[in-house]
């Protein structure tokens, strides 16, 4: 128990972290970039070049801060309902940071980029896409997304999308689509993150219990500051909805095989459990952010008294959506399998980051659902990669799978690690390219979705300027219907 408990706090190398590290049968692991290279890393994102944009905040309890560090503003922070609120809030109790106001700014989160500009398929090149992430009410950077060079980024108080026109791996352009999230400090993490891109060709993303208040381009207002949710937009800003709403702090989002949105939802520390949720449209969850800070006899209020955070059950308040299922203890990362790099069992299923605080205690679980009445239910749920502190997972585009480690610890240390993980003999780095391609909604003609595809090696980064292939693509959103194409598709080739 002394040697888990140590590794809580204790620094765990580069090589001790490898080496706790346990893969599944059959895979094998690679470290393929370390700190300096990769610093504070909390999520990430391959770009269309193979490239990694990796999301580092150096703002933990530096800035971004959390009620039970800073109880003496509880109150206070209980009552926020804008961003302005917050940032009074800040100003009147100033004095008890070190260097007053500045204390805010003076760390910040940066949204990197690395190449592997030889193709040994280890990252060797860093540039700082987005630097300077540090006003007094940015959160932490905690999601980004790159949908053919636009790259949506998410730091409380804003939905970011940056551009990198001259391809110098800086982002010279910055745009605020929405702003308005994060009205409440709460507890830290719970900011806002799960980019992804929907199969109605929207963005959806979440926030933790933070909450929100806001007025979108068409004039229509979303408030709640005391709770999480799930939105999405047009990918020009337009038709901003809350998705979902009365989540504690999901961090990040996937789309199974059929469109069906899924989360991880946190626990409040107070003898409740993590949860997996089905994210229904225009649904409710339950929590409120005020439940946090009940203890004693009414501990957590109607969160435990009512067993809201349980599965279906006979007490279930009615104006709640249950969990599918009580799982994990720190769920963050999360995807969906693209179809590609494992073998047929995973097929359907999920994987999702259990961080923990410490190696040895955290891990990457996997899981498949399955139809159950108007929900779902979870099955064949078991550890996938254990004894690693793992923020984030992804799978490349040639198979390989992602990890994004931590480090050790809670706080910002400046260190963090990418490891890939693949079946045996598929760990060198493989070339393609890939290519966004338009195609008609099969619902409504007028929307489009959008599908990657992964073109061969032998087609090469320039396309004539032809036709290459040919795709037949299904895709609905109803269960036992066609499901969506992931990964490899079957093509024609035109000539």
């Amino acid at each position: 128990m002394l040697s888990i408990l140590s590794l809580v706090t204790a620094q765990v190398s580069v090589e001790d972290s490898f080496q706790l590290m346990e893969v599944p049968d059959g895979c094998k692991k690679r470290v393929v970039a370390t700190e300096p290279l990769v610093r504070d890393p909390v999520s990430f994102t391959i770009s269309d070049r193979g490239e990694l944009l990796v999301c580092e905040s150096a703002r933990q309890e530096q800035g971004v801060e959390d009620n039970r560090s800073s109880s003496w503003w509880l109150m206070d922070d209980l009552k926020l309902q804008t961003l302005e609120d917050r940032m009074a809030m800040y100003e009147k109790w100033a004095g008890k940071r070190d260097g007053g106001m500045a204390y805010y700014s003076r760390w910040d989160d940066r949204l990197s980029r690395l190449v592997d500009s030889d193709g040994d398929g280890v990252f060797e090149t860093r540039t700082e896409f987005g630097p300077g992430f540090n006003e007094p009410l940015d959160g932490t950077m905690a999601g980004v997304l790159d949908l053919g060079g636009d790259v949506w980024v998410t730091n409380i108080p804003h939905l970011w999308r940056l551009r990198d026109a001259d391809g110098d791996g800086v982002a010279e352009e910055r745009e605020i689509m929405h702003t308005g999230f994060g009205i409440r400090t709460a507890l830290r993490g719970h900011d806002m993150h799960g980019l992804v891109l929907g199969p109605d060709g929207r963005l959806y993303w979440s926030i933790g219990d933070r909450g929100y208040n806001l007025i979108d381009g068409e004039g229509n207002e979303h408030v709640s500051p005391h709770t999480g949710a799930a939105f999405r937009c047009e990918l020009d800003g337009s038709g901003l909805e809350v998705f979902h709403h009365g989540l504690r702090n999901p961090q990040e989002l996937a789309f199974d095989d059929y469109g069906n949105l899924f989360t991880g939802d946190n626990n409040s520390d107070g003898g409740d459990q993590a949860r997996l949720v089905y994210l229904v449209e225009g649904g409710e969850t339950g929590w409120d952010m005020c439940y946090q800070t009940l203890e004693g006899e009414n501990r957590r209020g109607p969160w435990n008294q009512e067993g809201i955070w349980k599965p279906r059950h006979d007490g279930q308040p009615a104006w709640t959506l249950p969990p599918m299922m009580n799982y994990t203890s720190g769920p963050s990362g999360m995807v969906m399998y693209p179809g590609h790099g494992l073998p047929d069992r995973y097929q359907d299923h999920m994987f999702l980051c259990d961080f923990r605080g410490s190696n040895t205690s955290s891990r990457i679980v996997s899981f498949a659902v399955e139809p159950d009445g108007a929900g779902y239910r979870v099955v064949d749920e078991h550890v996938f990669i254990d004894s690693v502190l793992a923020t984030d997972f992804e799978f490349g585009y040639d198979g390989r799978m992602f990890v994004l480690d931590w480090g050790w610890g809670w706080g910002s240390k400046d260190a963090g690690r990418i490891g890939i993980i693949a079946l045996d003999g598929c760990i060198k780095h493989a070339h393609g390219t890939v290519v966004i391609v338009d195609v008609p909604h099969s619902d409504n003609p007028d929307r489009q979705i959008f599908v990657e595809l992964q073109l061969p090696p032998w087609v090469g980064f320039k396309l004539p300027c032809c036709v290459l292939f040919s795709v037949q693509i299904q895709v609905s959103r109803k269960i036992g219907s066609p499901r969506m194409v992931r990964g490899a598709l079957s093509c024609e080739a035109l000539g």
